[in-house]
């Protein structure tokens, strides 16, 4: 029997608080109805597994479900949607013949660098005086800044475009045009009162927009501004002409880290970028593969956000932005290969700053009994690098089960990075203490704040008592969520990886389907890894398969006691020249 579970929020048991964080509980998907699995298979051809899993995504059509599985490029929507397009494009215009300077301003992350590289390039095409901007995450923070726009009105800059930032920077919008420049705003975060009054607002969350895709990523925002521009200038109507799907391999990047919903537009554009980045002509990004060791091999959407994504970010945790534009800019394999070099050190040097961080942060937490008994962990110091904070916040949240802020202090000021359960929304929390910081941001998973330092205690306890209001005095124990559940491996086949491959690219909103099989059998010993991964062989049915469970060390006692019901992602394994399907344990119970 096939079983699904709808796509939606992580499912969380409750528990009481622990000073162990619990272990997880695999959850049973739900029984769909087999008519409709069958009905939905024989329109498509496709097997019945498939249905099954284009049902939890809520597609029940024919039509849907065929769009979903054959994305394609023609069906991107008209750019010319977004209200204020038609302004941007003729005030670009409007400077291409004036000859004015345009400046790309973009936030320091993945998406935003991306982003400037796109709407760069794109105008240098079309032969404009273009320069960029990306502020210090050290020195500015995030968006734009009073600093960023003095600086570029020296250059001579006429016209600002933003990337990825800007929808709430109305005072310095403000700025910009009180020393003679104007501004377009290119976004997807979302907007608060007033509206910067800038030449266009091409922001698909604006209150009342009419484009119908909500969820793109900030270099999606770009890549449909330059749409826009490709069809004025070179009289197409498809993305699919022209040089603009040369660029699909940045948008494909920023997309991924971002972590918007892999459905809907979103999907179209990753799905043809990932195939773009196999012959990418940007020698930024071959050398980014090369360094990665990913160059030559099948492209995945978990590839890029786990082996170049963090190559890239490296950068701007530590200070050093322009570096990762520069390398998506240049035209020299040499210089491209350099760059590379230097953003893998940076990354090395990221991994060993935010492991000393959080081993710090455990050993604190498990020290003092205020801490353990917490609902908001806070934490501050002033030895600590302000660009990896969100990163070790994750951390803590992922071990102890509740949300976390982590704060560096320089100069009596503290800036940190919040991060959230699903259960629990955390701009909220930091919004009811507003009169404590100098500032913040963010929703409801993350959020950033920066607040004196003397403010920091009042900070905790607040936090920590509407935490504990909002969950009742309880910690929230995670559970797997499954997909689809076998009575044993046997339908495990190459068939089956094949079937799963149409659903790619995988990612927020299109996860990675994972089975559920009770009573496994664990054949001989299991090992432990370095890192604190386990390795074993399991068997259920006729079939046995190697498995591989990464950072649960602390479950080997449950392997040797006896069969066990087990969470996987099936999954295509390589070694030595041998492919083989190998089970990516997600959970044990």
């Amino acid at each position: 029997m096939i079983h699904g579970l709808p796509p939606n929020a992580s499912v969380y048991y409750v528990f009481p608080m622990a000073h162990t964080p619990p272990t997880e509980k695999i959850l049973l998907p739900p029984v769909y109805d087999p008519v409709l699995i069958r009905s939905l298979a024989a329109s498509l051809n496709i097997a019945e597994m498939g249905a099954a899993l284009l049902l939890q995504r809520d597609l029940t059509t024919e039509e849907g479900a065929s769009h979903f599985l054959f994305p394609d490029l023609t069906r991107l929507h008209d750019p010319f949607l977004f209200p204020d397009m038609e302004k941007a494009v003729a005030r670009i215009a409007e400077a291409l013949r004036g000859k004015e300077k345009i400046c790309i301003y973009g936030d320091y992350d993945v998406d935003g660098i991306t982003a400037v590289a796109l709407l760069v390039r794109t105008l240098q095409d079309l032969s404009a005086e273009v320069e960029w901007y990306i502020p210090d995450r050290l020195k500015e923070g995030y968006g734009l800044s009073d600093k960023g726009i003095q600086d570029i009105h020296t250059r001579g800059v006429g016209l600002i475009v933003t990337v990825d930032c800007g929808i709430t920077a109305d005072q310095e919008i403000a700025l910009a045009r009180s020393l003679g420049m104007d501004v377009i705003v290119t976004d997807h975060h979302l907007s608060r009162d007033p509206l910067p009054e800038a030449v266009a607002l091409i922001n698909p969350k604006l209150p009342g927009s009419p484009y119908p895709d909500k969820d793109l990523s900030g270099v999606g925002v770009a890549f449909k501004l330059a749409s826009a521009l490709q069809q004025r200038f070179y009289h197409t109507d498809s993305a699919s002409e022209h040089s603009l799907p040369l660029y699909l391999d940045l948008v494909t990047i920023g997309t991924l880290a971002d972590v918007v919903p892999l459905l809907g537009e979103n999907r179209i554009l990753v799905h043809a970028g990932l195939d773009q980045l196999k012959r990418s002509g940007c020698e930024g990004v071959k050398a980014l593969l090369l360094e990665s060791g990913l160059y030559g091999k099948p492209m995945t959407g978990s590839a890029i956000a786990f082996s170049l994504t963090p190559l890239i970010n490296a950068a701007g945790r530590l200070g050093e932005p322009a570096m990762a534009l520069r390398l998506f800019l240049t035209s020299s394999t040499d210089e491209a290969k350099t760059l590379a070099r230097e953003l893998k050190g940076f990354n090395v040097k990221r991994k060993a700053l935010d492991q000393a961080i959080t081993e710090e942060c455990i050993g604190r937490i498990e020290a003092s009994p205020i801490l353990l008994d917490s609902a908001f962990l806070v934490l501050a110091s002033d030895q600590w690098h302000p660009g990896v904070m969100g990163i070790v916040a994750s951390r803590l949240m992922e071990r102890y089960g509740r949300p976390a802020l982590l704060l560096s202090i320089e100069n009596g000021v503290a800036r940190g990075s919040a991060r959230s359960i699903p259960a629990f929304h955390v701009l909220d929390a930091i919004t009811t203490c507003r009169d404590l910081l100098i500032d913040f941001g963010g929703h409801r998973l993350a959020a950033g704040v920066e607040i004196r330092e003397d403010n920091i205690p009042v900070l905790s306890d607040r936090l920590n008592r509407f935490a504990q209001t909002a969950l009742s005095g309880q910690t929230l124990l995670p559970v797997v969520q499954t997909d689809l559940a076998f009575s044993d491996l046997d339908a495990l086949d190459w068939e089956t990886l094949h079937l799963l491959k149409r659903f790619e690219p995988f990612g927020a909103g299109n996860q990675k389907p994972l089975f559920y099989v009770p009573a496994c059998r664990v054949m001989g010993s299991p090992r432990l890894l370095n890192g604190g991964h386990l390795k074993f062989r399991v068997s259920a049915g006729r079939t046995t398969f190697d498995a591989i469970a990464f950072r649960m060390g602390h479950r080997l006692n449950d392997l040797v006691k006896g069969p066990v019901t087990l969470a996987f992602h099936a999954e295509e394994n390589e070694w030595n020249g041998q492919k083989n399907i190998q089970l990516n344990v997600r959970g044990i119970a």
